[in-house]
């Protein structure tokens, strides 16, 4: 039975010892987008040839391929310029998109708040806009290999200065967006802990199991095996017994070779990252090339501007370890969440970090200041209250932020 393929995908074997990894990462991009079979294309080369990408016989080999297995869709591993989509195009007469396409579509297809689809279809619009002559051809097949979402063939109907107005139009309502959103974080009296860390490294299930061990009232957030499950940035209040707490913030995931633009644009749902206390930078310690995504992440936190923040290294996956693992970062920590192998150490880890600022009172309070009493339940961790003749003696660790409540009626222990 002859074997049946849904795509061509190219790569460039830089002898960096990752065309493997970055092929199998393109493949899984493919997967999302219902591409689920792929015939592999290499060439060894220094860098991309400037014309084509690749060389003509390479080119000529593509084309036999694509002929013998019916194939109508090329698909780049890395971000082909303008001119290099026209030529390719021009030379395979097949539809051709590269990487970043491939990610955008995966972007449009999860996107489901107006600020998700704003900050997609900027991405979108800013990508395709020097594009235009380029992907002419794939935007107008019918039936092709590669179904778009988003702007899609609309952007042939539109010229340059319309692109540009929507582009100035999607750039207004984000800002919109944007200074509603450090409103609503400037309001915010508690501390903030972001998780951030490659797609698929397991944040969502671990905030669902910090969740699962303090708040089991809270609704959980979408964890899938799956890349980019969701691109809502999603916020948990975590309230430990003594009644500190923290919000948790879980961000979308990041992937090797992220379109600039999508970086650009998702800083409106990235920001909660630069505003928080704490980042958890999540790895998937089970990952042979877990270095390299610790590398991709960390290069968009530095262009994101978070070089400031305290980071936390969490190797996240450990039960999937066959043989000793030592993280190379001091302030790191191993977990399972499928386990819950040292969860709650990383809590008292995060505790340790940024909440201990409590103070240890005995107070003693009038029976007509019954709201103090009930501010303490509420608020603070009582560890003993005693009704006395005249007052009610409480003993409590209350956050320093609050002490000015109790002056009045407080006994200091410390």
């Amino acid at each position: 039975m002859e074997e049946i393929y849904d795509a061509i995908i190219v790569s460039i074997d830089y002898d960096d010892g990752l065309i493997d990894y970055y092929e199998k990462e393109l493949a899984n991009l493919c997967e999302a987008n219902d591409i689920n079979r792929v015939y592999k294309i290499r060439q060894k080369l220094d860098k991309p040839k400037v014309g084509y990408f690749v060389g003509m016989g390479k080119l000529d080999e593509i084309k036999m391929v694509a002929t013998t297995y019916d194939i109508n869709l090329v698909i780049f591993n890395d971000e082909l310029s303008p001119s290099q989509i026209r030529n390719i195009e021009n030379c395979l007469d097949l539809e051709v998109i590269d990487r970043s396409m491939l990610i955008l579509n995966i972007f449009a297809s999860r996107a489901k708040t107006s600020e998700a689809m704003i900050e997609v279809s900027l991405a979108q619009y800013k990508y395709m806009l020097p594009r235009l002559i380029g992907l002419s051809k794939s935007l107008s097949r019918q039936g092709g290999g590669f179904n778009a979402k988003g702007p899609g063939e609309t952007q042939l109907e539109l010229d340059r200065r319309k692109i540009e107005k929507r582009i100035n139009k999607l750039e207004a309502d984000l800002k919109q967006i944007n200074i509603s959103r450090q409103n609503r974080i400037k309001k915010r009296s508690d501390k903030t802990v972001a998780l951030v860390g490659y797609t698929n490294s397991g944040k969502s299930k671990i905030m669902n199991a910090l969740i699962d061990l303090y708040q089991d009232n809270k609704k959980k957030v979408l964890s899938k095996d799956m890349l980019f499950a969701t691109l809502t940035t999603s916020n948990r209040k975590i309230t430990f017994p003594d009644n500190q707490s923290f919000i948790l913030t879980d961000t979308v995931g990041f992937v090797s070779k992220l379109p600039h633009h999508l970086v650009n644009s998702f800083k409106s749902t990235l920001q909660e990252i630069t505003e928080a206390d704490l980042i958890l930078h999540i790895v998937d310690c089970a990952n042979p090339n877990y270095k390299l995504q610790i590398d991709v992440t960390n290069k968009v936190l530095e262009e994101l501007g978070c070089k400031d923040i305290p980071i936390l290294y969490v190797y996240n996956k450990c039960d999937l370890l066959d043989e000793q693992f030592f993280p190379e970062e001091e302030n790191s920590i191993m977990i399972s969440a499928k386990t819950g192998f040292n969860l709650k150490l990383l809590a008292m880890t995060i505790k340790k970090m940024i909440l201990n600022e409590v103070t240890t009172l005995e107070l003693f309070i009038p029976y007509d200041r019954g709201d103090l009493v009930s501010k303490l339940k509420e608020n603070e961790n009582i560890i003993r209250m005693e009704y006395l003749d005249n007052s009610i003696n409480v003993l409590a660790t209350i956050k320093n932020k609050n002490l000015h409540i109790y002056e009045a009626y407080k006994k200091s222990l410390d």
